[in-house]
């Protein structure tokens, strides 16, 4: 059986052939440069016919591996390297060290292009042996890698496996190859095979079926621990991994996951922890993979680099898919130096071995934000395929313009559309789904934040019209950006603070940004944005002023009957409010919002310190008359003796005193005509008899007052935009029997709403 010895713990550092310090291992450094990494090692004490190798989880970003003084290999960022080392050991004392070049090249240039690809200006970078690394002793003829694939059948009720086992022999052997399904601790499958193996690498492959497999999923990650043994010649290897069976295939626009419709809802996730870098501990990893779990997600895109290869068994484990990607950031790849693309690409040949077992990854992207060519995706696509039994999606994360991305993404073959959405956009969700068709799926690998101008960034408008798409099947995923703060010193702007991006769910020690995790939460469960609730009722005010004695009796006018005359100026006011919305700033999307409709409270009676007042309906919803230019007066019959009529409502519409006119200019006029001809005109003027409807104006409540009419009702119609007041206005009168009372409108003049009127019986 295989033996390891850590090699992590406290490693010297020299620069420059000069001791500088000690330094933990493993640990992401802030880049120094070119030093070597070295420690001692107790001997190894290997028997007849071991080999001994010395494994490096990840580096960044080029290191030179040297045994007891001799070179044993090189290394590129990220991801995993192993190197023989038998022959380089002593008998006694050892030393291993690593010649990392974090930030400078060596003297002839090796590593100029690994480091290129690490250090961007999108993300703080950091040097060093950044996960574990050991030693181990193995037989001599060995288990390199196992690689698992399989063909389900059409209806999911069987399998035909295949494991691929590809082995390491001294010298020309024959043994045995046994593979062993298990699900818990039932033996599900098993498959033998007898193996003629080479000097050298082979590979032999051992084929089983397996009837009935529980498909994995995000809702079910259901797991399979799969061992494969070889035997030889007295000698035995082990190699285990967890794997799952589950069918991705794409159907025009959609993901599809064992048979049904998936819809991509996640985050993008650096693999980074505040000051620790690219080193998190286990408990860390699994706080965050379980912390974006609980959100609701079922997708993580782990950005930009291979993360840890624990993030991604967590995955497995959780019920999370991922994509993962090789580096590359805002590169133009038809001028990079072809050596930086090969580093990119060696980074993928050592990723899809390490993780192409693993149900969780779904897909390959090949980059970030670049300037991309046919030419290089069709190279890196041809690679995935060729590596990657299981044939995942293939694509690129794109913040190219779409007209440019599509022709591209479809010379090259890509499997899915990707785009990045920041613009300040209402209908920028629709356009680009629309633009992208419904040829193949289209996920936006990037969107949130909005820039607006200067410091203010907004993201929650995005919510509802990116559902809506969703909902409609023309999105199908979407990965918010992002899902902690990482560190980034590029850039003053509006999205960092003090050298941090400040854009994460999280902060960088995942603490929830509260308003915003509630949000996405919502999103990821399909449910819409929903503001705190509007008042199902309006809200009697106390009146600021008495308007009649506490024994007077009172009539209701009945404006119902005149609803249908008072249409013309409901649809100009409507009208109105439509064009007003999309000019307020931070609100253009209100009328939308609000269904088009100026719609305000289910039918309820109104009584004001002993008044009833009856407001006409549509629908059983309430209604005032309005008066505007299209319908310029409003007569309504009263043949009632009265001393006084009461007016709920004159107030304006969508602005008024004392935004947009000011205090003492004439609105129009209230006109009582009286049985006997005679009429009185009441000018109603603004800041006096009339005033805004809207308490809410920008970011602020404000006070419409009306001195000479108090507020008598308000109703929250939407508590972010809409905070609506009907006043109280009396006209007084000389007792006599009224015949009729109208409101005439002044030239120019707003919209003035009438919600009721009620007489007070003389």
């Amino acid at each position: 059986m295989r033996q390891r010895i850590s090699l992590n713990g406290e490693w010297e550092r020299w620069i420059q052939d000069a001791f500088y310090d000690r330094i933990s291992v493993p640990s992401s450094q802030r880049p120094t440069g070119l030093y070597l990494l070295k420690r001692r090692v107790s001997p190894v004490p290997l028997q007849q016919g071991e080999r001994a190798f010395v494994r490096f989880e990840a580096i960044t970003y080029h290191g030179r591996i040297f045994v007891n003084g001799t070179e044993v290999g090189t290394m590129g960022p990220y991801v995993p390297y192993e190197f023989e080392i038998t022959r380089q050991l002593r008998a006694e004392e050892n030393e291993v060290a690593v010649l990392l070049a974090d930030l400078l090249p060596e003297p002839r240039g090796a590593g100029r292009h690994e480091i290129e690809l690490g250090h961007t200006a999108g993300w703080e970078a950091y040097g060093g042996i950044i996960r574990d690394v050991s030693i181990e002793r193995r037989p001599s003829a060995f288990i390199r890698n196992i690689r698992f694939s399989y063909d389900l059948a059409a209806d999911y009720t069987a399998a035909k496996c295949r494991v691929r086992a590809f082995l390491s022999s001294l010298d020309e052997r024959r043994g045995r190859l046994r593979a062993i399904l298990m699900r818990g601790e039932a033996e599900i499958a098993t498959g033998d095979l007898d193996v003629a193996m080479s000097a050298g690498e082979s590979e032999s492959e051992i084929r089983f079926d397996v009837p009935n497999p529980a498909l994995w999923s995000p809702g079910e990650p259901n797991l399979y621990q799969l061992r494969v043994t070889l035997t030889a010649d007295g000698i035995s290897d082990v190699w285990e991994c967890r794997t799952g069976f589950r069918s991705i295939v794409t159907g025009g626009g959609e993901f599809i996951l064992n048979g049904r419709p998936l819809t991509l809802a996640g985050v993008c996730r650096h693999d980074m922890w505040h000051d620790q870098g690219f080193t998190l501990t286990a408990d860390q990893m699994r706080r965050d993979m379980e912390m974006i779990k609980a959100l609701g997600a079922n997708f993580v895109r782990l950005v930009h680099y291979p993360n840890a290869r624990s993030i991604v068994e967590l995955a497995d484990e959780l019920g999370l898919l991922v994509s993962e990607e090789p580096g590359f950031w805002q590169v133009d790849f038809g001028t990079i130096p072809r050596g930086r693309i090969e580093a990119g690409l060696r980074v993928m040949e050592q990723l899809i071995p390490r993780d192409w077992n693993s149900p969780s990854v779904m897909a390959w992207l090949l980059g970030n934000e670049s300037t991309l060519t046919v030419e290089y995706l069709k190279e890196g696509k041809a690679l995935c395929n060729r590596l990657d039994p299981w044939k995942r999606f293939v694509s690129f994360a794109n913040h190219m313009k779409m007209e440019e991305a599509k022709p591209i993404f479809e010379k090259a073959g890509l499997d899915f559309f990707t785009q990045h959405l920041y613009g300040f956009s209402d209908d920028k969700f629709a356009t680009t789904a629309a633009f992208y068709g419904g040829s193949k799926p289209l996920v936006l690998t990037e969107w949130g934040w909005e820039v607006v101008g200067g410091p203010q960034v907004i993201y929650e408008r995005s919510f509802d019209p990116l559902l809506a798409e969703v909902n409609s099947g023309r999105i199908a995923g979407h990965a918010f950006w992002s899902w902690q703060d990482v560190r980034e010193y590029s850039r003053i702007d509006w999205a960092t603070k003090d050298g941090i991006l400040v854009s994460g769910v999280v902060s960088e020690s995942r603490v929830p940004r509260e308003r915003l995790h509630l949000r996405l939460g919502r999103l990821f469960a399909r449910r819409p944005e929903q503001e705190p609730a509007a008042a199902t009722a309006p809200e009697i005010a106390p009146l600021r002023t008495a308007q009649w004695a506490p024994n007077s009796r009172f009539q209701p006018l009945h404006l119902q009957p005149l609803i249908e005359k008072a249409a013309k100026g409901w649809a100009e006011m409507e009208s109105m409010l439509e064009s007003y919305w999309p000019q307020v700033r931070m609100a253009r999307d209100h009328w939308t919002r609000s269904g088009r409709r100026f719609k305000l409270w289910r039918d309820t009676p109104v009584t004001i310190a002993g008044a009833r007042f009856q407001i006409p309906t549509v629908e059983g919803i309430a209604r005032p008359l309005v008066i505007t230019a299209a319908a310029p007066e409003l007569r309504v019959p009263v043949g009632i003796r009265c001393r006084a009529l009461h007016v709920l409502g004159n107030v304006t519409l969508p602005d008024g005193y004392p935004i947009s006119t000011k205090r003492g200019v004439v609105w129009g006029t209230l006109r009582v005509r009286y049985a006997s001809g005679k009429t009185n005109d009441v000018p109603l003027r603004h800041g006096l008899e009339v005033a805004r409807a809207n308490m809410i104006y920008r970011a602020s409540r404000i006070d419409p007052t009306a001195v000479e009419a108090p507020r008598a009702l308000t109703f929250v119609k939407s508590p972010a935009r809409e905070h609506l007041q009907a006043l109280l206005f009396s006209a007084r009168l000389d007792g006599g029997p009224v015949a009729e009372i109208s409101w005439h409108i002044n030239r120019g003049e707003l919209p003035l709403a009438i919600f009721a009127v009620t007489a007070e019986l003389g």
